[in-house]
C-alpha cells in the first residue's frame, strides 16, 4: 500500500503543475494581448502628435505673414508616415500605407504644394531618410508646403 500512495501523489504532483502552466499560458496571452493594444496606441498617439504639429504650422505660417519661412525636419520615428493635405476641405491625413490614417483639421483653405497651383483638391507627402525636411512659405498669402533636399543650416 505504500508504494500505492506515492505512485497517488506523484499523479496529483503533475495534475498541479499541468494545472499551473494552463493558468500560466492565460496569463501570458493577456499580458502580449494588453502590449499589442499598448503599441497600437502609441502608433495612434504618434501620428495625432505628428498631425498637430503639421497643422499647427500652417497655421503658425499663415498668421506670421507674407515672407515667412519655415523648415520641419520629420523625425526618423516619422519617416513611415505619409502625409496628405486636403485644402478644401481643411484636413490633414498622417498615416502608414495600409494601416488607419489619423487626421486633424487646420483653420485655412489658403494650402498648396506649389506657388503656381492653388486650387488643389489634396497633395501628399512620402519622406525617405534623405528627404525628410519640409519648407513652409507663405508666398502673398498663401502657404506653400514642400520637401526640401538639403540641410536646413544651408541657408542660415
Amino acid at each position: 500500500m505504500m508504494k500505492s500512495n506515492k505512485a497517488q501523489i506523484a499523479i496529483e504532483f503533475l495534475f498541479v503543475i499541468g494545472v499551473i502552466l494552463l493558468l500560466s499560458t492565460f496569463v501570458l496571452y493577456d499580458v502580449f494581448n494588453k502590449k499589442d493594444q499598448v503599441t497600437k496606441t502609441t502608433d495612434i498617439l504618434n501620428k495625432k502628435d505628428f498631425c498637430l504639429q503639421f497643422s499647427s504650422l500652417i497655421t503658425e505660417i499663415y498668421a506670421s505673414g507674407v515672407g515667412t519661412i519655415a523648415y520641419f525636419s520629420v523625425g526618423v520615428g516619422h519617416i513611415k508616415y505619409n502625409v496628405t493635405v486636403q485644402p478644401i476641405s481643411r484636413n490633414l491625413f498622417v498615416g502608414e500605407p495600409g494601416k488607419g490614417p489619423v487626421y486633424c483639421t487646420y483653420p485655412i483653405r489658403s494650402v498648396s504644394n506649389s506657388s503656381q497651383e492653388r486650387n488643389l483638391s489634396w497633395f501628399n507627402f512620402h519622406f525617405s531618410a534623405d528627404k525628410r525636411i519640409l519648407k513652409f512659405e507663405n508666398i502673398g498669402g498663401f502657404v506653400v508646403i514642400s520637401l526640401h533636399n538639403r540641410s536646413v543650416y544651408d541657408e542660415i
